[in-house]
């Protein structure tokens, strides 16, 4: 199960290169912080700088510090305004940022690894002794797949399931007739089909319903469209009424 810690590290790794970013465009605010009062029935801003008064020593390091505040009106500077807004977003966002980070690496840390075979060697004898298909679904592939496929396999798991995400043309052809729906909500013309759809989303393949293709000159509506490895598409037509001779023909 290393993928899954490589995701979780993936995540750790994004979140410290937003925080870099971030921190690098905080350095190049405005100094000081945003504050605000009424002044005369009128809202003033200023910008509140520390000011350090401490003394150094001849080779430059400092001495002792004496800091105060300075308070400078920027009412007519509305891009210093700007920039102190956009500076403690990026600090709020950066503290938020350090904490997921800090949740990440505690995940990692704490992150263990489970195999199918590891699972049931922890079991009692009494489950031991069984059958190994007998903790897997139908064939006891499914989940022993689900839980070993590498990263290249996920990759493209989650490139199809994308692609059958994205918006595509869908056959209009008597869409009144599609009054059969599946366990995802999607509309079929038939039985047959809401059984095949249902079968797919068992063993996660993600497919298009009646999407319309061009061949030719003519535009076809195959019931299942899918996506293969190469990105090109291939389709599965089932042929439900083979005693009629019209469909047939």
């Amino acid at each position: 199960m290393d993928h899954y810690r490589k995701q979780l590290e993936e995540i750790r790794f994004s979140l410290e290169s937003l925080k870099e970013k971030l921190m690098v465009e905080q350095n190049e605010c405005p100094l000081g912080r945003l504050n605000s009062s009424i002044d005369r029935g009128r809202l003033q801003y200023y910008a509140v700088k520390e000011v350090d008064r401490g003394q150094r020593k001849s080779d430059g390091r400092q001495k002792g510090t004496n800091n105060r505040q300075k308070k400078v009106g920027i009412n007519n500077n509305p891009e210093i305004i700007k920039g102190l807004a956009r500076k403690e977003f990026l600090i709020r966002t950066c503290k938020e940022l350090n904490n997921n980070i800090m949740v990440v690496q505690r995940a990692i840390d704490n992150f263990r690894t489970f195999e199918p075979k590891g699972i049931i060697g922890v079991m009692t004898k009494a489950y031991r002794s069984l059958p190994e298909d007998y903790f897997f679904k139908k064939n006891g592939m499914r989940d022993e797949f689900l839980l070993n496929h590498d990263e290249r396999i996920v990759a493209g798991i989650k490139s199809h399931e994308a692609w059958a995400r994205q918006p595509y043309e869908q056959s209009d052809y008597r869409s009144e007739e599609r009054n059969k729906i599946t366990s995802q909500g999607e509309r079929m013309r038939s039985k047959s089909e809401v059984m095949i759809a249902e079968k797919l989303y068992e063993y996660g393949v993600p497919f298009r319903y009646e999407q319309v293709i061009n061949v030719g000159k003519w535009k076809l509506a195959p019931d299942f469209t899918f996506e293969d490895r190469k990105k090109d598409e291939f389709y599965w037509e089932y042929c439900g009424l083979m005693d009629n001779i019209q469909y047939v023909n």
